[in-house]
């Protein structure tokens, strides 16, 4: 078995923008870097990139961004690109370059800012993200992959980018969620709100058969609470529905888990 060693090389690179960005944020606070970026929009000239040679950056993950995207819009949201590692690219005007991306098309305009740093490009993108928060997956990928990117705790990681560590975490967790509950959260179906207590249960077929109800019965955060609460605390007395067929008792449960659960609850009762 072969250990991937991390070079001192990568250490002190990761240390260098960690310390950088921490410098900038504390630059920049109170005030915004978007507007300071945006002002010497004026002396670049508008240029032409191939789309299959030109990156973006790396926090950003087209698969978590689905902002609605009207063709025949007035106003017009500029892709601004930085030069990266000799490479120009793209970190922001991501409406224009998805738009572009899914009409197939080889390339797309945009402006090179070469003045732009990888630390003034990240925390313009921090700045975004803060800005457009109806997408929290968005979000949590951006924050996850910073996170491994300085090689930061989430308590760091917190400190520096001034979201809380809980927040964070609730963030990752999103993550992890199946794939068509993320992709409700995407198309706005499901709020982050009421997303979040399903990463309090245990498995995915327990999440999945919540989602169902939380659709099916437009429940409030507070009913699913409620309802989380159920699965991870079941109660023989009022949570469970049970019938009595002739000589059987027959116990309903919300879930496989949760009867396998029950049954092992109920072989162990010692019977008076």
């Amino acid at each position: 078995m072969s250990i991937k060693k991390t070079s001192k090389k990568q250490v002190n690179s990761k240390t260098s923008i960690s310390g950088k960005l921490t410098q900038l944020i504390k630059q920049y606070e109170g005030k915004t870097i978007s507007s300071q970026i945006e002002r010497n929009l004026q002396s670049t000239n508008v240029a032409i990139f191939d789309m299959a040679k030109t990156p973006v950056l790396d926090l950003f993950d087209e698969n978590y961004f689905n902002k609605e995207i009207n063709e025949d819009r007035n106003q017009v949201f500029p892709v601004f690109l930085f030069i990266n590692k000799d490479k120009p690219t793209v970190f922001s005007g991501w409406e224009e370059y998805i738009s572009a991306k899914k009409q197939n098309k080889n390339s797309f305009q945009g402006h090179l800012l070469k003045h732009v740093t990888e630390e003034q490009a990240i925390l313009y993108y921090l700045e975004y993200l803060k800005n457009n928060a109806d997408n929290p997956l968005i979000q949590a990928i951006a924050y996850k992959k910073l996170k491994e990117k300085l090689n930061l705790s989430y308590s760091e990681l917190s400190k520096l980018i001034h979201v809380s560590k809980s927040q964070l975490i609730n963030y990752a967790e999103l993550l992890s969620l199946p794939e068509d509950i993320k992709k409700a959260i995407l198309n706005h179906k499901l709020s982050y709100s009421s997303a979040r207590p399903l990463n309090g249960l245990s498995t995915n077929e327990q999440k999945e058969e919540v989602f169902k109800k939380i659709i099916d019965n437009k429940l409030t955060t507070h009913e699913i609470e409620e309802l989380v609460r159920t699965y991870k605390n079941p109660n023989l007395n009022s949570l469970l529905k049970i019938e009595v067929d002739q000589n059987k008792i027959v116990i309903r449960c919300q879930s496989s888990d949760e009867a396998k659960s029950i049954a092992k609850k109920l072989q162990n009762m010692k019977l008076k």
